[in-house]
C-alpha cells in the first residue's frame, strides 16, 4: 500500500484556506508499478497476490481501533443513504433492487470475524501491479465499515464488468475460488456460508455503482454495453447477464 508522506512541518496533512473553504492536501508515495493489463497481468499469480492482499488487510482490521482523537469511519448504512438519494424515482427497477439488497444485507451479523474497515473500492483503477507479480492499493477515501465478504467481491464485479468475462456467480469463476481465495485464506477464513454472499454483495456494488453514475455523469452516456448488463441483472435479479 502507498503511505502517506510528511509535509516539510512533520504533518500528514496540511491545510490551507481557499475561497471555496480549506482544502486539504495530502502527499503519498508513488505506488510501485503499473496500472494493470488484462492481457500481461490477468493469470493465477496474480489473483493470488490479490487475495493475499485482501486477506492481510482484512487480518489488520480485525483488531483495529481507532486512536483517540480520531474520528471513526462511516458504515455501509452511510453508504445506502447516498445510493437510495442519488437513484431518481423514474428508475423503479433500480430502486427495487436497492430496497431488495438493502433488506438482505440488514439481516447479517456484524462480528468482528466478518465485519470491519475495508477499502471498498479494490478495482483495477485503484491498483498497480509490477514486474514480480507485486500488488501496490491506493484510493482508500471509500474506506468504511462494510461486511469482508463484499470487499472480496468488488475484484470480482470490476473484472467481469471491464473484463466481459461471462458470469458473476463465484462458483464459476475458477480464478475467484481458485487461486484468489487461496491467496485470501492464507491470511483470513472464509467458509462456504460466506463464499455464498458474493452474488448478494456483487449486486450491493452494482447497485452502488448505478447510484453514482445517476449522480455523477450521464447515465444514458456512460459505457453502453456494460450498463445493459447493469439493468438487464436488475430485471432478472441476478448479478449480471
Amino acid at each position: 500500500m502507498s503511505g502517506p508522506l510528511p509535509s516539510k512541518d512533520g504533518n500528514l496533512a496540511e491545510t490551507f484556506d481557499i475561497e471555496d473553504g480549506p482544502l486539504h492536501v495530502l502527499v503519498f508515495t508513488k505506488a510501485p508499478g503499473r496500472p494493470m493489463q488484462f492481457s500481461m497481468n490477468w493469470n493465477p499469480y496474480f489473483h493470488r497476490r490479490l487475495g493475499e492482499l485482501a486477506g492481510k488487510t482484512h487480518s489488520a482490521t480485525r483488531i483495529y481501533q481507532p486512536s483517540e482523537g480520531i474520528q471513526k469511519r462511516k458504515s455501509w448504512l452511510n453508504d445506502t443513504r447516498y445510493i437510495g438519494q442519488s437513484i431518481p424515482k423514474r428508475e423503479t427497477i433500480a430502486r427495487r433492487e436497492f430496497d431488495e439488497v438493502v433488506e438482505w444485507a440488514s439481516s447479517l451479523e456484524t462480528s468482528r470475524d466478518t465485519f470491519g474497515l475495508v477499502h471498498t473500492d479494490i478495482n483495477h483503477s485503484n491498483y498497480f501491479g509490477d514486474d514480480s507479480g507485486g500488488v501496490t492499493v491506493f484510493d482508500f477515501d471509500d474506506a468504511h465499515y462494510h461486511w469482508f465478504a463484499y470487499d472480496l467481491s468488488v475484484p470480482m464485479f470490476y473484472a467481469v464488468l471491464s473484463f466481459d468475462l461471462p458470469s458473476m456467480d463465484a462458483t464459476k469463476q475458477d480464478w475467484f475460488c481458485g487461486p484468489y481465495l487461496e491467496g485470501y485464506t492464507q491470511h483470513m477464513d472464509i467458509n462456504d456460508e460466506r463464499i455464498k454472499r458474493i452474488p448478494w454483495f456483487v449486486r450491493f456494488r452494482r447497485i452502488d455503482l448505478f447510484a453514482f453514475i445517476c449522480k455523477e455523469l450521464d447515465i444514458y452516456d456512460w459505457d453502453v454495453k456494460a450498463m445493459r448488463r447493469i439493468r438487464g441483472g436488475f430485471l432478472v435479479r441476478e448479478p449480471l447477464v
